[in-house]
This record gives C-alpha cells, sequence and structure tokens, in this order.
C-alpha cells in the first residue's frame, strides 16, 4: 500500500501545466513560498498572493493526509482534492492536453483508484 501511495504523490507531483508558462506540481510549492514571502518584505502584499500560499499549505495537508491515512473515505476525499489541484494548476480547462500531462495523470489516477479499491474491506460471509 505505501508503495501505491508513493506512486501516486510522486505522479501527481510530476503533473505538468499544458500552457507556454506552465510548471510541474512539484515548483508551485517554492513559486509560492517565494512569491508570498517577496510581496512581505516588498509591502506588496495583495489577495491573490495570499490565497496563492493559502493553496500551497492546503495541497501540502493534502498530500500528507493522503501519505499518512488509512481511512478509505478520507483517501476518496484527498483523491477528490488531489484531482481538482492537478486540473486547475495544469489549465487543462483552457488549453489541449500534452502527452506528458496525460501520461503522468492517467499514473495518478490509475494508482490511486488501485490504492482505494484495494482499501475497501468487504464484510466476512460467515458472520
Amino acid at each position: 500500500m505505501k508503495n501505491l501511495k508513493i506512486i501516486s504523490i510522486i505522479s501527481f507531483l510530476l503533473i505538468g501545466g499544458v500552457h507556454e508558462k506552465a510548471v510541474i506540481n512539484l515548483l508551485v510549492f517554492p513559486y509560492s513560498l517565494v512569491d508570498f514571502f517577496g510581496c512581505i518584505f516588498n509591502n506588496n502584499l495583495n489577495i491573490n498572493t495570499i490565497l496563492g500560499f493559502i493553496m500551497a499549505l492546503a495541497l501540502l495537508g493534502t498530500l500528507i493526509i493522503f501519505y499518512k491515512s488509512q481511512d478509505r473515505n478520507l483517501l476518496i476525499l484527498c483523491f477528490i482534492a488531489l484531482t481538482a489541484f492537478s486540473i486547475y494548476l495544469s489549465g487543462i480547462l483552457d488549453h489541449k492536453p500534452t502527452i506528458y500531462f496525460v501520461v503522468t495523470f492517467a499514473v495518478f489516477i490509475i494508482s490511486s483508484l488501485i490504492l482505494i479499491v484495494r482499501n475497501f474491506k468487504f464484510p466476512d460471509k460467515n458472520s
């Protein structure tokens, strides 16, 4: 189970955007931190910077919960949240998908779904 979680998290972090200024999800964390603290020290703080920082913190928390959780309902919720994050961060709604996006997103979806299906516990037939 841990191997599937690691594969799922790594494939999520490697999902790249599809537009011309796109980065992989792994670079969202340092970019938002540098942007947030740069705006604080330059007295140029605005709502978009604060929301970007909050989004990066929520994404980090979701990844940690996804890795440590054993509850299937929490895994499903984290899977939905990570899928929504990857759709939003990649810009797939506005541009055509690239092969890199399709492959990494498919690996993330397949490994997460296998993890969720394996986590279901069926009732005992003898009881």
